[in-house]
């Protein structure tokens, strides 16, 4: 066999193979991955932790997508190259990479074109490695994919339109001038297929003469002078001779010479909606003059939104002259960012515009409130031709809601707008021949137009109604009505609802001047009307509200008061009579200075003074006689002004609160500051103070000698900036600001600069909160101390640590090197033996012995090189990957694994896990303690009765603690106690065994934090008690 290449040459490339710029990863013919560039981590979202492990374990298969197959492909193409010794490539592969938990975990969708390719030894035999190269074609799959699909869609949705569109569609030929057309030619035209030519005269042969040749010289226009796009309107013949009006539309392609190969076109037919547009022209007189007689503001629009009429109650309001002088300088300046989106809204939804703005005047500049309603009108088809605007002044309303704002939002809800409604009516049934979809929402949703006006609303009958708009078919005078109160049935179920309504009965004039018609304009006023109920119902309230006001402050445990603007003190509540002992008359408007002490008269009367001047709150300090007490009781004085909508003081609404006790405490307090200030001045430690908000307002002594800076000058940030050390500025501000954000404690380390020398000290900074018992936060108090020393010491640790640690490292690596290197010969030296023992006749009668003991002895140094390497290898999985472990499951799986050896031997095993069912831990690490103590425990057992094994698990303190109890041998502790866990130490010579489980056991526990207890007895069994740190949740590999 051709052995590998050196180590140190593959060391030597090992710079070079990483830095290829290709998307490879090299792996052992066991799948286990060896190395991979750079550029294969980076896109597939690893680093350098996957080297030495299982490939399908580090790229797993996306649950969320088990149709892939990506593992399964991928092994079976990594199998073809191993077995048949040549690259396999594979098709491109959707094989979904996970992403790290910082960039959101979870699965990436990725696609790949791999290559697989062997790399064989010297004599081509054998497979050394595998190198698995992959390109990312994830977003050239994407993309394709997305351009088939759109491709796809376009031949369907064309197809689609074809069959589903009420339009006319053709396809013109131009090579052999034939044409093609879709069903909606015969639907739209009448025509039968027979009667449909297939060349260009089915088209140029049913243009309306006065049209034909206007027609076809636009069309060829575009044809032959390399035009792309023509439209024209023409007039069309149908099957029974009458003629349509037609919108067509059509577009040129051209081949790569620019030649024009076909032509593809629609038509449309207009004709309802010219005929509409006639029709709306000629009513539009008719709407003008009932908007001329409307006492409202009334516009009309274009479809597009351009206002073009106005009626004269427009002009007369603004002193416009004509409409192009447009609205925009007429609205409030704050009003007018809304009211243009409102409107842009409207027409672009086609829903009725609502809105509320204010219009200057230009009688006197005044801005007043309008509701501002248009509703679309629309043709048959539902297209809109014009707006009807209806501007009603609400000021009145707007006035009455800022009044009673703050007593009932039900009202001011009441009065935000006035909705208005439109019909028409004709003929003397009275037929609805039109009405606007607010209209017909008024009524309950009725489908109202074509039917009688009677029929429609029976519920009008009785309510006078139906008389007045006939006085008005009779007389042809208009009729106004003001806040009728008229029952509608407003939901279709038969109960009538009350409402209040403004209303215009217009008549409508045919040409000889004879009353063919009533056009309705209305407008619901309920909400005005109620409001108008509501203020007089509030206005008795507000009597009884003011009583009650009264009642309360009177009741209040603070002396209470009202003052005019002026500070004549109008109201006092009952406890201040009580308090002072004098009676309203003597109290009344200014008197109250003689009840305050002398030495805050002065204060008072000029703190209250300035307070009224400026309409700032007023609050003073001072004292005031107290009849009850017979002395002064110190009081907190403050009021506030109440302003009316335009800012003017109206009065003052104050209170005296008693704060004497707190007077008191106050003092104490003080005395208590002075007695700190003492102590921490006396400590050897930095001491400092701040408000709840983080600002310093104290320092002790010992700040002073050691910073240098005085308490004034160390309140500034410029001072921490000069004391702390650059390196610690940035983590110890951010430390301090989450504590002030969260409120817990305050720890950091970090060097100050002592001004005695300008040596940088190490300092650990602490700072606790002081809290009311509500748990708010009153002060933070803090302190530095000198960590200096223990700073060295920690660093001299680590320093001994990490010199350690390297030794340690190195012997894992020597164990590794020598237990790789030592096992080819070893195995070789089997295969010899064997072919010797096979095949060679030996003469000396003790041949049998000697080939036996040469067996054993080989079998002991493979044993011996095994267990090396099993050593590294738990060395290298003590920081495995911890889970959540289900300790019944992994128990299952261990007895699993020996259930021949307790079969055999009889073995009976316990298990109580209730107090602890789970644990997080590696499964890998766990796994092996549970089969090290269970196996030892039957292969130890004791030949006078059959293996028995306890487990139990419980809590002790920080740690999960797992007992495994056997009856078995035992161990002589007084004899090998010291001994127990050292590496290749057995006590029982009568079974095979490495002496290296409990060396792993130890070497696991205790590089997860926990410690093992023994206990035994010779001939009697053994008990584990196995120490594991609780942990709170799993943790990554580290």
């Amino acid at each position: 066999m051709t052995s590998v290449p050196a180590a140190a040459t593959a060391l030597d490339l090992l710079p070079v193979m990483r830095a290829l710029p290709g998307l490879y990863l090299f792996l052992s013919p066991e799948f286990t991955i060896l190395e991979a560039t750079d550029a294969y981590l980076a896109a597939t979202l690893k680093d350098r932790s996957i080297i030495g492990r299982y490939l399908f374990e580090v790229y797993p298969d996306n649950p969320d997508a088990p149709e892939t197959n990506g593992s399964l492909n991928l092994r079976q193409s990594l199998e073809y190259a191993r077995t048949h010794k040549m690259p396999h490539r594979m098709e491109v592969q959707r094989y979904d990479v996970t992403r790290p938990a910082e960039q959101g975990g979870g699965f990436e969708e990725k696609y790949w074109q791999p290559l697989n390719t062997p790399v064989l030894d010297a004599a081509g035999e054998e497979v050394l490695y595998l190198i698995h190269q992959v390109e990312d074609v994830t977003q050239k799959h994407k993309l394709l994919n997305a351009q088939e699909q759109i491709a796809q869609e376009n031949l369907e949705r064309f197809e689609l339109i074809a069959k589903a569109t009420n339009d006319v569609i053709w396809d013109w030929n131009l090579l052999n001038d034939t044409i093609w057309w879709n069903d909606g030619f015969k639907t739209t035209f009448g025509y039968k297929e027979e009667d449909i030519e297939k060349d260009i005269n089915s088209w140029y042969g049913r243009i309306h003469p006065d049209d034909a040749e206007r027609v076809v010289q636009s069309i060829h226009a575009v044809i032959d002078h390399g035009g792309t796009h023509w439209q024209d309107e023409y007039s069309f013949r149908r099957a029974d001779g009458t003629y349509a009006d037609i919108f067509d539309r059509g577009i040129v392609a051209r081949d790569e010479t620019g030649k024009p190969v076909r032509m593809i076109g629609a038509m449309l037919d207009i004709t309802e909606k010219n005929r509409y547009a006639a029709d709306l022209k000629a009513s539009e007189q008719q709407v003008k003059a009932i908007l001329e007689g409307i006492p409202e503001i009334a516009w009309v629009a274009q479809a597009d939104g351009y206002i073009y009429y106005y009626n004269k109650a427009w002009y007369q309001y603004t002193g416009n002259q004509s409409p192009d002088q447009g609205w925009g300088h007429i609205l409030h300046p704050d009003d007018l960012d809304a009211t243009v989106s409102r409107w842009a809204h409207a027409l672009a939804t086609g829903e009725n515009y609502v809105n509320e703005a204010r219009l200057r005047r230009a009688q006197d500049g005044q801005y007043r409130w309008f509701t501002m309603l248009a509703t679309p009108l629309q043709d048959a088809a539902g297209n809109i031709q014009a707006w009807i605007g209806v501007d009603t002044d609400i000021q009145e309303q707007k006035d009455i809601q800022q009044n009673l704002r703050e007593r009932d939002e039900y009202v001011q809800r009441m009065l935000a707008q006035a909705p208005v409604q439109f019909a028409v009516i004709k003929g003397e049934q009275w037929t609805v021949d039109f009405a606007t979809p607010n209209f017909k929402l008024l009524v309950g949703g009725r489908d109202i137009v074509g039917k009688p006006y009677k029929e429609a609303l029976p519920e009008l009958q009785e309510q006078g109604i139906f008389d007045i708009m006939q006085q008005v078919y009779s007389t042809g005078r208009l009729y106004r009505g003001n806040e009728q109160p008229i029952y509608l049935d407003r939901n279709g179920s038969g109960t009538l609802e009350l409402g209040y309504f403004d209303y215009i009965y217009q008549p409508l004039f045919s040409p000889d001047s004879q009353v063919e018609g009533v056009m309705i304009l209305v407008v619901e006023v309920t909400e005005r009307v109620l409001a108008k109920q509501e203020t007089e119902k509030l206005t008795d309230a507000l009597q009884s509200s003011y009583d009650r006001i009264k009642k309360i402050l009177d009741a209040l445990p603070h002396m209470t008061f009202t003052a005019r603007p002026d500070g004549y003190i109008d109201y006092y509540s009952q406890r201040w009579y009580s308090f002072l002992g004098g009676s309203q008359k003597e109290l009344i408007g200014w008197r109250w200075e003689d009840y305050v002490h002398p030495e805050d008269w002065e204060a008072t009367i000029a703190s209250w003074r300035r307070s009224l001047a400026t309409g700032h709150d007023f609050a003073i300090e001072n004292r005031w006689f107290s009849v009850e007490e017979g002395g002064y009781r110190w009081y907190l004085v403050r009021a506030v002004p109440v302003r009316d909508e335009e800012g003017h003081i109206t009065m003052w609404v104050g209170s005296n609160t008693d704060i004497h006790d707190q007077k008191q405490m106050l003092l104490a307090l003080q005395e208590s500051t002075e007695h700190f200030r003492f102590l921490a001045d006396s400590m050897p430690q930095l001491v400092w103070t701040t408000d709840p908000h983080g600002f310093h307002d104290y320092f002790n002594q010992r700040w002073v000698d050691y910073t240098g800076y005085d308490v004034e000058a160390s309140k500034g940030t410029q001072m921490w900036n000069n004391l702390l050390h650059p390196e610690d500025q940035e983590r110890a501000f951010a430390r301090w600001r989450y504590s002030l954000e969260t409120g817990e404690p305050y720890q950091v380390e970090y060097r100050f600069r002592r001004a005695s020398d300008g040596e940088w000290r190490w300092f650990l900074g602490r700072a606790l909160p002081m809290r009311d018992a509500e748990g708010n936060i009153l002060r933070w108090f803090g302190t530095c101390t000198d960590i200096e020393e223990q700073k060295r010491d920690e660093e001299l640790m680590a320093q001994t640590n990490r010199e350690l640690r390297s030794i340690n490292e190195d012997l894992d690596s020597f164990v590794y090197t020598a237990s790789h290197d030592l096992k080819l010969p070893i195995i070789n030296m089997a295969g010899i033996f064997k072919e010797l023992t096979k095949s060679a006749t030996f003469h000396d009668p003790d041949a049998e012995l000697l080939i036996g003991m040469f067996d054993k002895a080989l079998n002991q140094i493979n044993a011996t090189i095994s267990d090396l390497a099993e050593i590294v290898k738990v060395q290298k999985n003590i920081n495995a990957h911890r889970d959540e472990i289900e300790l019944h499951d992994l128990l299952d799986e261990v007895t699993l694994s020996i259930k021949d050896m307790v079969k055999e031997s009889q073995a009976q095993i316990y298990v109580d896990f209730k107090e602890v069912p789970q644990v997080i831990f590696s499964r890998v690490n766990l796994k092996s303690i549970l089969y090290n103590l269970i196996s030892n425990a039957i292969k130890y057992r004791s030949p006078e009765r059959p293996p028995v094994v306890h487990l139990k698990t419980d809590r002790q303190g920080d740690f999960i603690r797992l007992t495994v109890q056997d009856n078995g041998l035992g161990i002589d502790l007084e004899k090998y106690g010291s001994k127990v866990f050292q590496m290749f130490k057995r006590f029982h010579n009568h079974v095979a065994g490495s002496g290296l489980g409990l060396y792993i056991i130890n070497r696991i526990v205790q590089k997860n934090g926990g410690y093992i207890e023994l206990q035994s007895e010779v001939g009697k069994g053994t008990t584990f008690q196995i120490y594991m740190k609780e942990a709170s949740e799993p943790l990554g590999e580290e």
